[in-house]
């Protein structure tokens, strides 16, 4: 899918919507958004129905905690870093460096990203 940020303020969007593919069990869509005269938004999409013979091979969803019950990842880094010792738990250098570049990616300040820890379970 194509975004561009552009997309705000009062001028309207203008959907283009093309068939690239019908058949009895899926259909395809490509739409194209544009705001003046601007593509915006591009993307396909595909539509299908439910298959009794499908292939089962991704994991279930697991059961996570939900968010305010997690440790964010800057939370979590800064434990470490702050409870490390050479006794205990030896950080190399690689690591702190590691650690202080993922701390002052920008990105933090835009999105929370959360530490739960969880296993895949095997597809039945």
């Amino acid at each position: 899918m194509f975004a561009d940020v552009s997309v705000a303020g009062p001028l309207p969007l203008i959907y283009h919507l093309k068939d690239i593919q019908t058949r009895e069990d899926l259909c395809t869509r490509e739409v194209n958004v544009f705001q003046n005269g601007t593509l915006t938004i591009k993307s396909q999409i595909s539509f299908h129905e439910v298959c009794r013979e499908s292939i089962a091979h991704q994991c279930h969803m697991p059961v996570t905690p939900m968010p305010e019950f997690c440790t964010p990842v800057s939370d979590a880094i800064k434990q470490l870093l702050e409870n490390s010792d050479e006794e205990t738990l030896s950080i190399s250098p690689e690591i702190h460096e590691f650690a202080s570049t993922i701390l002052s990616n920008p990105i933090n300040e835009l999105f929370d990203t959360y530490l739960c820890i969880s296993q895949c379970e095997n597809a039945e």
